[in-house]
């Protein structure tokens, strides 16, 4: 199965490259596998690129969710109607427009319960949310049948797998990166939106308790496991991620991973999420979003959640919570830290510590903490966790 192996820790399957290659994108080794007729190998990948792409898009529609919520609740004039029409309304045809062929004007806004409906004139393609359970998973429909994304090994990659098709399965595999990113990059822009309304919603001076508000239960069953995991398993699971988000120049998921004597280096250039959209994406002709029709929001004052800098892009600051903040609070120790650019030409970076002591003081000062002269021991720190974070959801 290649590079593929079965986890007893996560109690799945999981890339298993050393750590310097695990940046590599999951869709190169399935080319690669395809191109030397590897087709079980290929196969194998390719189901596993899908679920490394499903993660982020399950992630969102339970973050998305909780952001909504938070807005109806926090004033009591908003609607799930007026939440749309102020955060997605306006720019979706914009990140639509390269992706399938819309007019430029903002598409219609249907509202019925908790089903939301956007469609545009002249064309058979529908974007809609409709809740299920806690979350609002986003699909595309055009022509009435379901675009994306696309969350498993559908009967064309399976077929041309099977005939050994290479430039029929080349089309397919290339069709499901699209489909799959054409939904990740909606959902980005999206929680940047949402988290600009939250700001400007409840005052910056409470936007850190939203923000945590909004991600602490989802944020724990995914790392819920984190003091049990050695640095490598915390590398495998945050690349892993990473990966399914688009990440490099080229939009396929490339990550730079490097291994120092302390510690591990990710870097980003640019993140397939907050650094995309602060560059704006230049292969798709869209800008910066902080331009129009975006004009998402930067912090105006320096605060714990945004490193102690201003005019930090609004969606960069939920990593300083989830890698940084929310693990001191619960464990009393980072789980990774992050070195975020202001200039977004510069890259962005995350470090993996092999261990907890050798995390620099200045990680801490960046967050408004100080390093514990002596950190909990890892036993109670497990217990701590575990007691704040619940048993939660199974690892994903």
């Amino acid at each position: 199965m290649g590079v593929l192996a079965f986890s007893g820790f996560l109690n799945r399957l999981v890339r298993v490259d050393p750590p310097t290659d695990q940046g590599t994108a999951t869709v190169r080794l399935v080319w690669d596998a395809l191109q030397k007729g590897n087709l079980n190998d290929a196969v194998d990948l390719m189901a596993y690129l899908i679920q490394e792409q499903c993660v982020g898009h399950e992630i969102f529609a339970r973050w998305t969710e909780r952001m909504v919520q938070y807005v109806v609740k926090s004033d009591p004039t908003q609607t799930l109607g007026g939440v749309h029409a102020a955060t997605m309304q306006p720019w979706l045809s914009t990140t639509v427009a390269p992706y399938l062929n819309v007019p430029e004007q903002p598409p219609a806004l249907e509202v019925k319960g908790e089903d939301v409906r956007y469609t545009w004139p002249r064309t058979s393609m529908v974007v809609k949310m409709t809740r299920r359970d806690d979350t609002y998973p986003l699909e595309v429909y055009v022509d009435n049948a379901r675009h994306a994304p696309v969350h498993e090994l559908d009967d064309g990659l399976r077929e041309a797998f099977a005939a050994n098709n290479r430039e029929a399965a080349r089309r397919a595999i290339d069709g499901v990166m699209m489909r799959n990113r054409f939904v990740h990059e909606i959902y980005c822009d999206w929680c940047w939106a949402l988290l600009t309304l939250i700001r400007d919603t409840v005052g910056e001076e409470n936007y850190g308790r939203a923000m945590r508000a909004t991600m602490a239960d989802w944020v724990t069953v995914r790392y819920k496991d984190m003091l049990d995991m050695s640095a490598e398993q915390l590398l495998q699971l945050t690349v892993e991620g990473l990966r399914g988000e688009f990440f490099g120049p080229e939009l396929l998921g490339d990550v730079e991973v490097t291994e120092e004597e302390d510690r591990y280096v990710l870097a980003f250039d640019p993140c397939g999420t907050g650094g995309r959209m602060r560059r704006g994406v230049p292969q798709l002709g869209t800008p910066p979003r902080t331009q129009a029709p975006y004009n998402f929001g930067v912090s105006h004052e320096a605060h714990d959640w945004n490193w102690r800098e201003k005019g930090v892009c609004l969606y960069c600051t939920h990593c300083a919570d989830v890698n940084e903040l929310l693990p001191l609070d619960i464990a009393g120790r980072p789980m990774r830290v992050t070195e975020h650019p202001m200039n977004p030409g510069d890259k962005c970076r995350w470090y993996i510590y092999k261990r907890p002591e050798l995390v620099p003081e200045k990680f801490y000062e960046k967050v408004g903490r100080k390093r514990p002269a002596h950190l909990l021991p890892l036993e109670r720190a497990r217990a701590e966790w575990r007691a704040k974070s619940g048993k939660g959801e199974g690892r994903q």
